[in-house]
């Protein structure tokens, strides 16, 4: 534990929603889990920054019969805030209501390979794997801890309709205060987790829904931090002395090609569009600076990215030549290359009313332009444009996607992830990926999967099923009084017991 700091003052924080349930596994918005995450805390969690887990409520950890079993061992001064130890049977509990079909949480798919989890003692649990595998540590500890003294005798169908979900008893740094359900929520300092007291008495959660209302009440003076502020809104601030911090986010930009389009479907041509994206002047133009290029389906912060794998570059002559020589040329001298009778053009759908998306499409109709290609852009409202995504209605489609913590590309581009439920929406198949994919996750050992890992993203790079552009940054704004503000790819609570409220 930290020593005791000098203590006061808060930050008042605008949300587009209030928390609806304190049980993670309802659906959230992404600032509702940031929120949850403050009361509550994990096994362990995964610093982005480094790569690698670091211990929260574990105290260590260790693998046992090659990798099958992993022992974990809890923190003997984690306690909840009713000063409950935090013990052997909150974790065997939790996991349970994980798995649990009625509560339908999002992550109980990374549970599919744990086979069952045992209580040790009062502060050691061992988790059974149906075979090791690279990412069984994550799927161990994915997901907060909820005290089994307090819950394990309501029933799985009250728990979101429960007093628990609107005033919860957690572990974390934070702790509920007063709620004004809709419009405010209030966290106060706790002074019973192992991790110290936080600096700040307390953060305010306002309910502001609308984007540039919060953005101007901010400018007013009624708000402390503005989240994800706008690139322009960042820059401007940042000018007139707020302060803005801004980190590398999990969201990024790309182009999903329908691989099934009688143009679209020739790898050749996709890699010859991509070849004439200039995606750092994407960043430029549509972020301001503020965002980084996309090296491929794997985030750098993970395990299984490599630093050495071959770039996507900005080659518009190689583009050009590449073009030429699957016979598409500008005979008639229009600009617009064509073979035989058709024109080289395609349609790129993307969401109405978007100005990201009208921005980055038009850079994109400008760069290909550049080499002769036709683009035709079409906004579309949003049932229309979900088509696009999942129904492949379009020839190509601008989304924007977050990198996901757990490696595994199969849904992302293996052929069984083609159809109705799944997620490859480039209706990519390739015999040669899918026997990569699978090689990679039957892997045993992390060094193992990430050959396999590798070689998949250089068939994908080969290929261009997606062209991944750029990430956008996470930037905030601060009021200029604060202290000890730190932001990095770990998300903007990362160092929260650190923030210093300069009046106090």
């Amino acid at each position: 534990m930290r020593d005791a700091p000098a203590t006061g003052g808060e930050c008042v924080i605008g949300v587009k929603t209030d928390v609806s349930s304190f049980f993670e596994w309802f659906p959230h918005r992404a600032h509702e889990i940031e929120i949850i995450n403050l009361v509550f805390l994990p096994l362990a969690r995964l610093d982005r920054e480094k790569g690698e887990f670091l211990p929260v409520l574990a105290e260590s950890w260790r693998f046992e019969d090659g990798g099958k079993e992993l022992e974990i061992t809890l923190r003997s001064d984690a306690v909840w805030q009713d000063g409950h130890p935090v013990c052997a049977e909150d974790v065997l509990f939790t996991h349970q209501l994980q798995i649990d079909e009625r509560l339908g949480w999002y992550g109980a798919r990374h549970k599919q390979r744990i086979e069952s989890v045992e209580r040790v003692d009062e502060r050691t649990v061992r988790f059974h794997f149906k075979r090791a595998y690279p990412d069984s540590l994550h799927d161990a500890v994915i997901g907060n801890i909820y005290p089994a003294h307090l819950l394990k005798e309501l029933p799985v169908e009250g728990l979101e309709e429960s007093e628990f979900s609107r005033r919860p008893v957690g572990c974390g740094p934070f702790r509920v205060g007063r709620r004004v359900p809709g419009e405010a929520l209030e966290l106060l300092a706790s002074e019973t987790c192992f991790r110290g007291r936080p600096h700040l008495d307390r953060l305010e959660f306002r309910v502001v829904r609308d984007k540039q209302t919060r953005a101007l009440i901010f400018e007013a003076g009624e708000l402390d931090l503005l989240r994800l502020a706008s690139p322009e809104q960042f820059d401007r601030l940042r000018r007139a002395g707020y302060q803005g911090h801004e980190a590398t986010g999990l969201k990024y930009t790309v182009v999903v090609w329908n691989t099934t389009d009688p143009l679209i479907e020739d790898a050749r041509l996709r890699r010859a569009f991509a070849m004439a994206f200039d995606r750092e002047r994407m960043v430029q133009l549509a972020q301001r600076g503020h965002g980084s290029l996309v090296p491929g389906p794997i985030h750098p912060g993970s395990w299984a990215y490599s630093v050495d794998l071959p770039r996507l570059t900005f080659e518009p002559a190689e583009a050009s030549r590449m073009l030429d020589e699957l016979g598409w040329r500008d005979r008639d001298g229009d600009g617009v290359r064509e073979n035989g009778t058709q024109d080289l053009e395609f349609s790129l759908a993307i969401p109405a009313g978007a100005q990201f998306y009208i921005n980055v499409a038009a850079l994109i109709r400008d760069d290909l332009a550049r080499v002769g290609v036709r683009v035709n852009t079409t906004l579309l409202e949003g049932g229309a444009y979900q088509e696009a995504v999942y129904e492949r209605s379009s020839q190509a489609v601008l989304v924007t996607e977050r990198a996901d913590d757990k490696v595994d590309l199969s849904g992302l581009a293996h052929s069984s992830s083609i159809g109705d439920d799944g997620t490859n929406y480039a209706g990519y198949a390739s015999p040669a990926f899918d026997e990569v994919c699978e090689r990679a996750i039957a892997a045993r050992t992390q060094d193992e999967a990430k050959k396999h890992w590798r070689e998949a993203c250089e068939i994908l790079m080969k290929d261009q099923p997606y062209t991944f552009l750029f990430y956008r940054n996470d930037t905030h704004l601060f009021v200029p009084r604060f202290r000890g503000v730190r932001i990095d790819a770990n998300g903007l609570f990362a160092n929260v017991l650190e923030w210093r409220d300069g009046e106090h």
